[in-house]
């Protein structure tokens, strides 16, 4: 990929193909799902304090504790900003978890989202650079962005579920199939366009990014547990304080941050994060089936 065509694709490609992502994730919900949150409440209070609030503290915590350069350690808070998206509902049910909560907390923690990340990666820009180095961060962009990409798209899905009902079902597939091909070639693009750089990267910030995963589900756990709620909530809030949602990581420090460096915490983690999903779903999938129905 040619850095004119790789310039292209981030620029008006990526965006939009997220944008796709999530206006298919509309095409799922509608307003009903939302009700799921005022029936547990319990499950909606940590699922929202850990996402919203204890993961982007753990992810300045270890930038700190791991010395990473400021685009990493921007990149890491910026990943834990990040609502849990279509992989963590994936996951959650391969867990044999609520899934019905999981869909509902993503939503709800990807409408939060517009003022939360900006929030989040505006602290993380001024704590971990100097004015002689920070990285260009404008709060509005920045607002407008996640607007166009993730509230407009899942709005419009949504209207577009109530309007046609359940023959959206057909339609979501193709749609997220085909922006998932899409971000995928990008990703491998921008990969293979900058390896040295990114492999580099990856080396020096892999085991900050796989300590944010591994201690973010086992928080997500353990506050469960601590709220008495049942194994397959304790599954659901696992995966959705654990797992994040890197492509909107991805986009986001590749267009508004303009920054290679500081999407490579996004890519390291999209690799590792498979490998202990697949642990939780195991030990999940064996202690649920011995539960009493």
């Amino acid at each position: 990929m040619s850095a004119a065509t790789q310039d292209l694709a981030v620029s008006y490609f990526l965006p939009a193909s997220l944008g796709l992502m999530t206006f298919a994730m509309g095409l799922g919900l509608n307003i009903h799902d939302f009700k799921i949150l005022y029936s547990k409440p319990k499950a909606t209070i940590v699922g929202v304090l850990g996402q919203l609030l204890l993961l982007p503290i753990l992810a300045f915590g270890l930038a700190i504790l791991f010395q990473l350069p400021a685009p990493s350690a921007i990149g890491l808070v910026l990943l834990a900003a990040c609502p849990g998206g279509a992989h963590s509902n994936l996951m959650a049910n391969l867990a044999k978890g609520d899934v019905a909560l999981s869909v509902a907390l993503t939503a709800l923690s990807g409408l939060a989202c517009v003022i939360t990340i900006p929030a989040y990666v505006y602290l993380a820009t001024s704590w971990f650079t100097s004015e002689s180095t920070l990285i260009a961060l404008s709060f509005k962009d920045t607002f407008l962005q996640l607007l166009s990409i993730v509230i407009i798209p899942l709005m419009l899905g949504m209207l577009l579920r109530h309007g046609l009902k359940e023959k959206t079902h057909v339609l979501e597939k193709i749609i997220k199939g085909f922006a998932v091909f899409l971000l995928a070639l990008i990703i491998l693009g921008a990969a293979a366009n900058s390896f040295e750089k990114v492999m580099s990267y990856a080396k020096d910030i892999g085991l900050a990014v796989i300590s944010l995963n591994i201690i973010a589900m086992g928080l997500g756990a353990l506050l469960a547990k601590w709220a008495t709620l049942p194994g397959k909530q304790v599954a659901t809030l696992t995966m959705e304080v654990g797992v994040q949602n890197t492509t909107l990581a991805f986009a986001l420090a590749m267009t508004v941050l303009d920054s290679l460096e500081t999407a490579i915490p996004a890519m390291v983690y999209a690799l590792w994060v498979y490998i202990a999903a697949l642990i939780v779903i195991i030990i999940s999938r064996k202690l649920l089936g011995t539960e009493a129905p």
